[in-house]
């Protein structure tokens, strides 16, 4: 209802049931598509693809000749701005195809994942990661979390622009005023941009995007997950010889993904099998 308030049905030649179907479509292929081991909720997963599901519905309809209502002749003359630095290869992730031409690619790579898919991935947990920093950040402030969940989901989670629900009403509905709405969402998009920046595979899957038109739909493959791997294990290496002796235990923790009891099985064996001189060389470092 949200993505359609203030349109009439007739002007944009479809009925309610026929929208309230594309959505429940965008639904289905979000079940489909989704997977629990990516860590992103499925609320999060399925919101933007039922939003374009509805918003492509209403694009491909055809208005009655001279119905169309002046505000809708307006929005699709103004030209398509692009305010996210990383929304340009995400949004290749969801290509204008008919329902056949779309199913018939899901059930030929049904298991192949691609350029566009991983970066919108990338882009959702540091989306869902900012949101969790800002919502428990200081001072505490009631209302917040309400405020920052409305935005992720009904701005930051939109791909197309003018799908996304206005600033001013989310902050009407959260009894926030308009320039402390604008504060969080400008605070979301910048954490945002400094998680990716700091990721080497995100810069390495948008350069695989980007050197080709439609490169966004391409599948990875091996060479190129190879790459990834590299380029994020020669980042790691990098923050781990820069990090202080602290810092590189809890790294060394998370990359074994090991509880504590086991890490002290490990060291317990590890250290009986050490030279003494080792050993005191250990004791005296501790």
């Amino acid at each position: 209802r949200r993505r359609v308030r203030g349109v009439k049905t007739a002007h944009v030649g479809r009925e309610w049931p026929e929208l309230f179907q594309e959505g429940c479509l965008g639904l289905m292929r979000a079940a489909v598509d989704f997977q629990e081991k990516r860590g992103i909720p499925f609320a999060a997963f399925a919101l933007p693809r039922i939003h374009h599901a509805v918003s492509e519905a209403l694009r491909r309809a055809t208005p009655p000749e001279g119905s169309e209502p002046a505000f809708l002749r307006r929005r699709n003359a103004r030209p398509r701005r692009d305010n996210h630095p990383y929304a340009r290869p995400l949004r290749a992730e969801m290509p204008e195809l008919d329902e056949q031409d779309a199913e018939r690619t899901r059930l030929e790579r049904p298991d192949v994942e691609t350029i566009g898919q991983r970066l919108r991935e990338k882009y959702e947990r540091a989306l869902r990661i900012a949101a969790q920093a800002v919502i428990e950040g200081r001072p505490a402030r009631r209302g917040r979390a309400d405020l920052v969940r409305l935005i992720v989901e009904e701005r930051l989670l939109v791909p197309q622009e003018e799908s996304r629900r206005a600033l001013r009403q989310i902050a009407r509905q959260t009894n926030w005023s308009i320039a402390g709405a604008c504060k969080y969402e400008r605070r979301l998009r910048e954490k945002v941009r400094e998680w990716l920046e700091a990721d080497p595979e995100f810069h390495e899957l948008r350069a695989a995007a980007r050197r080709e038109a439609g490169g966004a739909e391409l599948p990875i493959d091996d060479d190129l997950e190879r790459r990834l791997s590299r380029s994020g294990a020669d980042e790691f290496i990098r923050r781990f010889r820069a990090a202080p002796r602290e810092r590189r235990a809890r790294m060394l923790q998370d990359l074994l993904e090991l509880s504590p009891v086991q890490l002290e099985d490990i060291a317990r064996r590890r250290f009986a099998d050490l030279p003494c001189d080792v050993r005191e060389k250990l004791l005296r470092a501790g």
